[in-house]
């Protein structure tokens, strides 16, 4: 798990600890679950707490989820209280990761092995937006693992190709945003920063470089 919340960075470790990452104090501490929950949440009920092994996003007050083992939309409101589900929003893929674009009501989805990034409308039965060839080792994205939607711009996590790509939606255009030796797992972007998960550890914007935190 890799959020961005204003200015903290929240994440875990392999070991499932749980960690905050302020990025003006920039200090760094262990919390446990029921922090971690009101941290991205304002709540600590244990139906949250099973959402952190999934990719969520908090978004219109509330809580977009996928796991990976299945193909189906989740939505939940602030509690981790179940408001509706779309059974195989994604069918066909696996769903790696999830950004959600409100302006447009879009579900982007990073598929990893599927070579692709899609949007699809809430429900819809067909993505709106594909990006890369399905399955093709000669694809535009190179396993994405990862999605993140700020500031009207998509960014790409990809491992493959070892860097973060941005999506502009409104010339269907993508270019490379960051590079790096190693593959990258995560990225995160807001008003405060920049975080990138690699091989290697997490690593904060410092600059025009990256310092390593975890």
């Amino acid at each position: 798990m890799l959020q961005l919340v204003g200015q903290k960075i929240i994440f875990n470790d392999k070991y499932k600890n749980y960690y905050a990452f302020d990025i003006v104090e920039q200090q760094k501490k262990k919390v446990d679950w029921i922090e971690c929950c009101h941290l991205l949440f304002g709540y600590d009920d244990y139906a949250l707490r099973k959402l952190l092994d999934e990719s969520f996003v908090r978004a219109d007050n509330q809580i977009y989820s996928a796991f990976f083992q299945e193909s189906s939309l989740h939505i939940y409101d602030l509690k981790g209280q179940s408001l509706f589900q779309y059974k195989n929003q994604f069918e066909g893929y696996t769903p790696y990761s999830i950004a959600y674009d409100s302006q447009r009501e879009l579900i982007w989805c990073a598929t990893g092995a599927g070579q692709v990034v899609l949007a699809y409308g809430l429900g819809a039965a067909e993505p709106s937006h594909v990006i890369g060839t399905p399955y093709d080792d000669e694809s535009d994205v190179s396993f994405p693992e990862d999605v993140c939607y700020f500031d009207d711009g998509l960014y790409i996590s990809e491992m493959g190709n070892k860097g973060v790509s941005l999506f502009d939606i409104h010339q269907n255009k993508l270019t490379t945003y960051l590079s790096f030796e190693e593959p990258v797992w995560a990225f995160r972007k807001n008003e405060f920063g920049e975080v990138v998960l690699l091989d290697s550890g997490l690593f904060i914007q410092v600059g025009n470089g990256f310092e390593k935190i975890s």
